[in-house]
C-alpha cells in the first residue's frame, strides 16, 4: 500500500473501531488492522531481506569471481563449455545476475539499492560475459538465456540516467584485473 492509501485505510479502520464497539465489530476491526500492519511491515522488510541475501551470495562468490577474472573463458572453453574448468565460475556469476535481474524485474527489490550495491559489478560482468552469452543463445537457439541479466543492465542504465548518477561502464580488462585482485576490486587505487 502506498502511504496515502495506508493513511486512508487506518482512518477508515479507526472509524469502524469507534462505531463497531457498540455492535461487536471493534475486535474484528482491530484484528484486521493488525493483519494489515503485518502485511505492510512484511512488504517493507522483503526488499531489505532479499538485499542482504544477495549481498551474502555475492560475497560467497568472491573466490569464483577472482578465478574467473584471472582466467576468463577462452574460445576453446566456449567450444567445450560443459567440461571447461572455468565454466562453473562463469555460470555462478552469470546466474547470480540472472537471479538478481529476475527479482528486480518482479519488483521484489529496491532499484536504487540494487544499483548502489551491484550496479558497477553487474555492468563489469556484463561487459566480460556478453559475447559468451550471445554465443550460447545462438548455439542453444534460446534467445531467453540470461535475459534477466540483460534486462538488469538495461534497467540499471535507465536508473543511472534518470537519477543523474554514474557508476560507469568499466573497461573490461581493468575491471577483470580489479576482480582478480586479492581484495576482489576493493581497496584498489
Amino acid at each position: 500500500m502506498t502511504p496515502t492509501v495506508w493513511l486512508h485505510h487506518e482512518t477508515l479502520v479507526a472509524g469502524l473501531l469507534e462505531l463497531g464497539d457498540a455492535r461487536g465489530l471493534g475486535a474484528r476491526a482491530r484484528q484486521g488492522l493488525a493483519r494489515s500492519r503485518d502485511v505492510h511491515d512484511s512488504q517493507i522488510q522483503l526488499p531489505g531481506n532479499l538485499h542482504q541475501t544477495f549481498t551474502r551470495r555475492w560475497d560467497e562468490l568472491l573466490l569464483q569471481r577472482q578465478q574467473l577474472a584471472a582466467t576468463p573463458l577462452t574460445p576453446a572453453d566456449a567450444a567445450d563449455r560443459r567440461k571447461s574448468p572455468g565454466r562453473k565460475n562463469c555460470e555462478s556469476v552469470m546466474n547470480f545476475f540472472e537471479d538478481l535481474g529476475l527479482y528486480l524485474r518482479r519488483d521484489y527489490m529496491d532499484e536504487e539499492m540494487v544499483w548502489n550495491t551491484f550496479g558497477y559489478h553487474a555492468s563489469g560482468w556484463w561487459n566480460a560475459c556478453e559475447a559468451q552469452i550471445r554465443k550460447e543463445r545462438a548455439e542453444d537457439k534460446d534467445p531467453e538465456e540470461y535475459r534477466d541479466f540483460e534486462r538488469l543492465i538495461a534497467r540499471l542504465k535507465r536508473f543511472e540516467s534518470a537519477s543523474h548518477r554514474h557508476h560507469g561502464s568499466p573497461e573490461r580488462n581493468a575491471f577483470l584485473a580489479d576482480e582478480a585482485s586479492p581484495c576482489g576490486g576493493w581497496g584498489q587505487s
